[in-house]
């Protein structure tokens, strides 16, 4: 074979299997966020702040904390993910 008939194949047989990897991300992804729904507060609003296990203090006793805290109110909107 001619190497550059190779490598024409090699470049196509990439974008194949980039072409199949972006489509089988799709496919997780829309199945994942099939239930969930996009929540934006807005300065004003009252929400309760849930903590995960990781955050708390490892020198306090995690298992007999609260788990989550509020309500607390909306300040200030930043982005998105952050308030």
């Amino acid at each position: 074979m001619d190497t550059q008939t190779r490598v024409e194949e090699i470049k196509k047989l990439h974008e194949q299997v980039k072409a199949r990897i972006e489509n089988s991300n799709l496919s997780y992804q829309t199945h994942t966020n099939k239930h969930k729904k996009k929540v934006i507060f807005q300065p004003g609003d009252l929400v309760w702040i849930h903590f995960r296990k990781e955050r708390v203090l490892s020198k306090s006793k995690s298992k007999l904390m609260r788990k989550v805290d509020g309500p607390f109110k909306v300040l200030e909107l930043l982005n998105d993910n952050a308030y």
